[in-house]
């Protein structure tokens, strides 16, 4: 939440452009699961897009798996891309409306 409550000052467009693309991906995919309650072809379209951001994540999550120590990190991956999902939309969303602290000095 850090990092995204501080996203107002970046000015490097590739790290914009790459803070946006991931919002938007994740937002995307939890709106179309949401929306397959009612119409199951927004739930098929969540489930491929979870699988191209799995598969676009994947190289990239085992690299720093192995680096953390992680001996066969790769089965674990696809298992918690769902959370991860979740996990960064809130934090998107919480770090841009919810004010917060770091080292006892306050983000605006």
């Amino acid at each position: 939440m850090r990092w995204v409550s501080k996203s107002r000052g970046y000015r490097d467009p590739f790290l914009i452009f790459s803070a946006v693309t991931v919002m938007f991906m994740n937002s995307g995919i939890l709106v179309f699961a949401v929306a397959g309650t009612i119409d199951a072809q927004y739930f098929i379209l969540a489930i491929g897009l979870l699988l191209v951001k799995t598969i676009t994540d994947f190289p990239l999550l085992v690299s720093f798996s192995r680096f953390a120590g992680m001996k066969n990190p790769g089965w674990i991956i696809p298992v918690f891309e769902p959370l991860v999902v979740l996990i960064t939309a809130i934090t998107a969303l919480a770090g841009n409306f919810v004010r917060n602290s770091w080292k006892g000095r306050r983000i605006q």
